[in-house]
């Protein structure tokens, strides 16, 4: 069995500072976001309709740090993926990503109308962009075995803070505003709704399973405060993934009076927790979010867009994709758009970036579904899972947190498949017991 600290060791000085970047990236795209002044109009129902936002407002040193966190990224990406030759079972992976990038300058040289505008500002970073790609290149970092503790116990640490600051955001929300609450919890209801679970099935025995709901708690609060249906519907996945993976375990706990009691302890305790969550949000000021999440539920915002979509989009362009969107160009996402990650995808980059986002992103985890799982590894698979639906939806693999965090899990799922679990793991046998 393998020893674990109570908290995060230093470890691997490499590992430390990949884990210290992508905190201080969400910290910085996060806060960058809290700082940006949005001019909202609304329609003559009174819903929001548009935003504006001047970026100008953030502080050039703020600037400068997020543009150092993006650049970092790509950098030991692609460094991580150079050096992945030295794995032969990573080697088919590497290919794949390697001929990425011989189609990503296609798109760039040939396909782009103007390149200084993509390679100068924060499109670099965008769908399937350069920036972005180096960055996936954390894949084969997830992959390395001996690396995958302190990677696991980095990320506890990470969900851990992210949905505490959270909370501590909600009171200077502006309640009933979506703008207002994706202004201040967007980013990070971004990174919880596909990681959640992730702490209470990979964290460490020694931190109390109440403390490890906390994420799944938070995330609920905010997906009623930004009003994203679709946050529910991640969560909800991981929690049923996880669960129909490990029926077997289950039923057998189930039939053990003893292990009984901690699920009915553990089921109750869950259900005091949602109680809570919606009490919250159901009384005080917070019910006008509740009541603004309740009469959006109703509304349709796809089918519309399908139909707007294929109307501007000839067949032929998902085939070679359009090219790196500039300014005032058709860019496939956002209002004018479709929110389908995986079409966007297709109409930026064409067929060879969808298989790439399919290799890196969704097929290592469905591939993993097989076999017995230890407990961390079943909260690994939850998150990629969601994830890959949340590419159904509004979800893009550009460079944000939930982008990165994604991709090393992935990178560990393709561990799984590749090499199986370790004798020395916990099976997820009591995973589910408080």
């Amino acid at each position: 069995m393998e020893k674990r600290g109570l908290l995060l060791r230093f470890g691997n000085p490499f590992v430390f500072g990949v884990l210290l970047v992508i905190g201080l990236h969400l910290g910085t795209v996060a806060f960058g976001n809290w700082l940006v002044r949005y001019t909202t109009t609304s329609d003559v129902n009174g819903t929001e309709v548009e935003q504006e936002a001047n970026y100008d407002a953030e502080p050039l040193a703020l600037r400068i740090g997020t543009r150092l966190t993006y650049l970092s990224l790509a950098a030991t990406g692609m460094f991580v993926a150079l050096g992945a030759y030295r794995d032969r079972t990573l080697h088919r992976h590497l290919l794949i990503y390697l001929c990425m990038w011989g189609w990503v300058l296609y798109l760039l040289l040939a396909r782009t109308t103007v390149i200084s505008e993509v390679l100068g500002t924060y499109s670099l970073f965008g769908n399937i962009a350069p920036g972005t790609i180096a960055a996936v290149g954390l894949f084969f970092l997830g992959a390395k075995r001996e690396r995958w503790p302190q990677l696991r116990d980095g990320f506890v640490i990470l969900i851990l803070v992210a949905s505490v600051i959270a909370l501590a955001l909600v009171p200077f929300i502006d309640f009933g505003s979506r703008a207002s609450g994706r202004r201040y919890l967007g980013n990070l209801t971004s990174l919880l709704q596909y990681t959640a679970v992730f702490p209470l099935l990979a964290g460490n025995p020694k931190i109390r399973k109440l403390i490890r709901t906390i994420p799944i708690v938070s995330v609920l609060i905010c997906g009623v405060l930004v009003q994203t249906r679709t946050t529910f519907i991640f969560v909800g996945a991981q929690i049923v993934i996880a669960a129909w993976i490990e029926r077997k375990q289950i039923l057998l706990m189930m039939a053990k009076r003893n292990l009984r009691k901690n699920i009915f302890a553990g089921g109750a305790l869950a259900f005091l927790l949602l109680l809570a969550a919606t009490f919250f949000v159901a009384t005080g000021p917070q019910a006008r979010s509740l009541q603004a999440f309740a009469d959006r539920l109703q509304d349709d915002t796809r089918s519309r867009q399908f139909t707007d979509f294929f109307d501007k989009v000839e067949p032929k362009t998902l085939l070679f994709g359009a090219g790196y969107p500039t300014a005032g160009e058709f860019s496939g996402g956002g209002i004018d758009g479709i929110d389908v990650g995986y079409v966007e995808t297709l109409y930026t980059g064409g067929v060879p970036a969808l298989l790439f986002v399919l290799c890196f992103f969704t097929l290592p985890a469905i591939g993993s579904l097989r076999g017995r799982h230890s407990t961390e590894d079943l909260g690994v698979l939850a998150c990629c899972i969601s994830f890959a639906l949340g590419l159904c939806s509004s979800s893009i693999i550009d460079l944000q947190p939930e982008v990165i965090v994604i991709a090393i899990l992935s990178g560990r799922c393709y561990r799984i498949l590749r090499g199986g679990v370790p004798r020395n793991q916990e099976f997820a046998v009591g995973s589910f017991a408080i």
